[in-house]
C-alpha cells in the first residue's frame, strides 16, 4: 500500500494550477520543433540530442539507437476530429538526462495540443502494439548520439549482425545482436551487414513472412549505401559469411519465448495524504465499473502499464498520474511501456480491451 512521492519532491506541487497550465503552454509555444506539427495525418519523429529536440530523418523512421531517446507523434483524423498520440521511446542505454528530457517534452507537446493528446511511454523491446504499427519494422542499433553516425566509409565498416523477428501481432523487429555464430538460430532470419556486402540468412525453420521482411530490410540497407553495397543471400558467398562470423558452426534451435501470465491488478492513485500514493483495489477479473470519475487509476497489465484519469479527478492526481506510474515502475523494479488514457476519450488499446473485455 502506497508508493508515496511527496508533491514537493516530484515537481508536482503546482501541477494543475492555472499558472502551471499556462507555463507549460507558453513553453510549448517557444519550442521550435513543435511548430506546425500535428496538423496533417501521419507520423513525425524527433531525437533527444543533449536536451534539444531534433528532427529524425524520415528515411530512418522505425530505426532507433539503443543509447538514445526519441519522441514520436502520430496524428490521425476521425471524422472532423484530429487526434494525437504522443510517444516517448527510451533505448536501453539512454542516459537519465535524456529520459527526463523525453518525458518532459512529451508533456510539453501534449500542452501544445491543449492537453488533448494521449501520452505513451515506450521502452526498447517491450513496445506496445499501437507503437509498433506506426512503422513497417522496428530496427534497434547499438550506439547513440555520442557514437552513432549515419554516413560511414564502407571499407572501414565494422560488421553488424541483426536478427529479424515477427511477434504475434505480425509486427517486425530488426534487432542488432552479438556478432558470432552463437547468435544464429534455425527459427529466425538474420542480416549480416558487412559494409560492402549485406548478407541475408534465412533460418531453415523461419516463416515466409519473416524471410520477406528480412529481404526487404537488407535491400533498404543497400539503398542507403549509394551503390557501395550489395544485398545477397549468404549462399552466394557462404565462405565469406562464415568467415566474418568467426567460422562455421552448428546453428541451434530457436529458444522458446517466455510469455507473461500475471493477472492484471488495479491501483487507485490518491493525493489525500499530500503525497501521490497508489493503493490496490482489485486484481484478476477487472471491470470498468471499478473506475471512478473523481479519481485516477493504474492498471498493471501482463505486458504494459495503463493509467486512467477520471474527468473529475484531483488536479494533482490527474496531471501527476504519469509521475505516479514512473514511481510505481521504479518501486517494483519494472521497465515497461505505459500509456495514459483520459476519461471520455475512446480507448483503442488492444491490451486494455482484453483486460476489461471491452
Amino acid at each position: 500500500m502506497g508508493d508515496g512521492a511527496k508533491l514537493e519532491d516530484s515537481n508536482c506541487a503546482l501541477i494543475g494550477s492555472d499558472a502551471d497550465k499556462q507555463a507549460r503552454k507558453n513553453s510549448a509555444l517557444t519550442e521550435e520543433a513543435w511548430q506546425g506539427c500535428g496538423q496533417e495525418e501521419g507520423v513525425k519523429v524527433w531525437r533527444v540530442e543533449k536536451f534539444k529536440i531534433k528532427d529524425w530523418p524520415k528515411e530512418d523512421y522505425g530505426s532507433f539507437y539503443r543509447g538514445d531517446s526519441y519522441i514520436v507523434l502520430s496524428t490521425r483524423k476521425v471524422e472532423d476530429v484530429t487526434e494525437q498520440d504522443i510517444f516517448f521511446w527510451l533505448g536501453s542505454g539512454t542516459s537519465t538526462d535524456e529520459k527526463g528530457t523525453a518525458a518532459y517534452k512529451t508533456v510539453e507537446l501534449d500542452a501544445f495540443f491543449d492537453d488533448e493528446g494521449t501520452q505513451h511511454r515506450e521502452v526498447e523491446g517491450r513496445e506496445s502494439p499501437e507503437f509498433k504499427k506506426l512503422f513497417k519494422a522496428l530496427k534497434y542499433m547499438d550506439g547513440g548520439i555520442e557514437t552513432g553516425f549515419r554516413h560511414v566509409a564502407v571499407e572501414t565498416y565494422t560488421p553488424k549482425l541483426f536478427k529479424v523477428q515477427r511477434d504475434k501481432y505480425h509486427h517486425v523487429s530488426v534487432n542488432q545482436v552479438t556478432m558470432g555464430t552463437a547468435s544464429l538460430n534455425k527459427g529466425d532470419c538474420f542480416i549480416l551487414d558487412a559494409g560492402t556486402k549485406i548478407y541475408k540468412y534465412y533460418g531453415e525453420e523461419s516463416n515466409a513472412f519473416e524471410k520477406n521482411c528480412c529481404g526487404t530490410a537488407a535491400e533498404n540497407m543497400e539503398s542507403e549505401r549509394d551503390g557501395q553495397a550489395k544485398a545477397i543471400d549468404y549462399t552466394d558467398d557462404e565462405e565469406g559469411f562464415w568467415s566474418i562470423l568467426g567460422g562455421k558452426a552448428e546453428v541451434g534451435a530457436k529458444e522458446a519465448e517466455e510469455e507473461s501470465v500475471s493477472e492484471p491488478v488495479l491501483y487507485k492513485i490518491s493525493n489525500e495524504s499530500g503525497s501521490l500514493e497508489t493503493t490496490e483495489v482489485a486484481r484478476g477479473d477487472l471491470k470498468t465499473s471499478m473506475l471512478e470519475s473523481d479519481a485516477s487509476f493504474i492498471v498493471d497489465g501482463p505486458y504494459q502499464l495503463y493509467v486512467w484519469v477520471g474527468k473529475d479527478a484531483d488536479k494533482a492526481e490527474r496531471l501527476g498520474a504519469m509521475n505516479s506510474a514512473k514511481t510505481f515502475l521504479d518501486k517494483h523494479d519494472k521497465d515497461r511501456s505505459c500509456v495514459c488514457f483520459k476519461e471520455g476519450k475512446p480507448i483503442k488499446s488492444l491490451g486494455w480491451q482484453k483486460i476489461f473485455g471491452a
